[in-house]
């Protein structure tokens, strides 16, 4: 049987919760082979569609991405899978996977409506996207890829300000890594040395430096 290679990304990976859904991606579809890229800060979107930009650049082709980082779970938001560039993506409808369409002319999204088993208020990573998932693999390991038997074609997702740069000075932290490092979206085009930089109703002055030891 063909391997498929999987990138779980969750941002409750450290409880069991996560250990279930690669339970059941793997009842589906057993020939797994799971990387688990953990997410450090809970309920943040923005911080995941910033990882997910950055990381997916680094997988081969026919790569899936379990994304559950879900703070409108049981809600009316939607719940896609998608293909884009070559990679797929399961994930909920709340901008995760907006960083991706929005750069890609290679791109096609299905909303979710194909579900086998009863389906939880609080726990659509186990009773939808573990399960479409692992249904995801085994499609791609047989070469019988068909994305519509999971729901319809969609246009229009939700998207996040991942990705817009009104100004050079102006942006939106994206992400906190375990170094305490504030990640914003802004393409540095200033002259090292300090500057004034605003944080709501925060000034400080900051020092523009290429590394940490500046």
């Amino acid at each position: 049987m063909t391997q498929v290679l999987l990138i779980m990304i969750s941002d409750f990976h450290d409880d069991y919760y996560h250990g279930v859904m690669k339970g059941v991606v793997l009842q589906r579809y057993n020939h797994v082979k799971i990387i688990d890229v953990p997410i450090n800060e809970r309920f943040n979107p923005i911080a995941t569609a910033w990882v997910l930009k950055y990381l997916t650049p680094y997988y081969p082709k026919n790569s899936v991405f379990l994304l559950v980082v879900d703070p409108g779970v049981g809600t009316k938001r939607a719940a896609l899978v998608a293909k884009i560039n070559q990679q797929y993506f399961i994930a909920p409808d709340n901008g995760i996977i907006s960083p991706l369409i929005s750069s890609s002319n290679n791109y096609s999204i299905h909303e979710i409506t194909y579900h086998t088993d009863q389906v939880s208020s609080t726990f659509h990573g186990r009773d939808v996207f573990a399960p479409i998932t692992g249904e995801v693999a085994k499609q791609i390991a047989t070469n019988s890829v068909n994305l519509s038997v999971f729901g319809p074609s969609i246009q229009t997702i939700t998207s996040l300000p991942v990705n817009i740069n009104p100004t050079p000075l102006n942006g939106i932290i994206t992400y906190f890594d375990v170094f305490g490092n504030i990640v914003t979206n802004i393409i540095p085009q200033q002259k090292h040395g300090q500057h004034k930089v605003e944080i709501g109703n925060k000034t400080l002055l900051l020092t523009l430096a290429k590394t940490f030891d500046c």
